[in-house]
């Protein structure tokens, strides 16, 4: 005996139909599959960049309180020639600050955020520049954004403050 589909097949079928689909259609969607990767070094694109006129010491203090001010954590200190040739003369003493990711939740994305502070010295000023990266994912898109002028602002008026 063979399978008969029928055409009419009623206001439960059709809302159970409907109900399949609607909620295979809401997972796809809320699960995705965008992959994200951050590097621990960001290129610089956009960087902002300040001086202080301070000892190397006293900025980086400065700076890392700035960080705790704002909520950042450092994942690693490096020194700034394992990424990049430095081509400044004169420079005495430099770091590089590593963040932690930082992610944010949304209700149809999220957002990834790194950033790298650079701290040169030459003895009495010293040289901050802060590299930053978001990237937004929504659904299966993802939108990579370099710099941001008013975290930038406020970073460095924490360093002022801090000194």
């Amino acid at each position: 005996m063979a399978f008969r589909y029928k055409k009419n097949v009623g206001a439960k079928g059709v809302s159970m139909r409907r109900t399949i689909l609607l909620s295979l259609l809401l997972t796809v969607f809320c699960v995705g599959c965008a992959s994200i990767q951050i590097p621990g070094y960001l290129q610089d694109k956009k960087p902002s960049v300040r001086q202080f006129y301070g000892g190397f010491e006293r900025t980086s203090q400065a700076v890392r309180r700035a960080l705790a001010e704002l909520g950042w954590e450092v994942e690693d200190e490096v020194l700034p020639e394992v990424y990049e040739v430095s081509p400044r003369q004169g420079v005495q003493q430099e770091v590089l600050m590593i963040s932690v990711i930082r992610q944010t939740s949304f209700f149809i994305g999220t957002r990834y955020a790194r950033m790298n502070v650079y701290i040169r010295s030459n003895g009495e000023v010293s040289e901050v520049e802060l590299r930053y990266m978001k990237v937004s994912t929504l659904f299966f898109s993802k939108k990579r954004s370099y710099g941001d002028e008013n975290f930038s602002r406020r970073f460095f008026e924490l360093i002022e403050r801090n000194f």
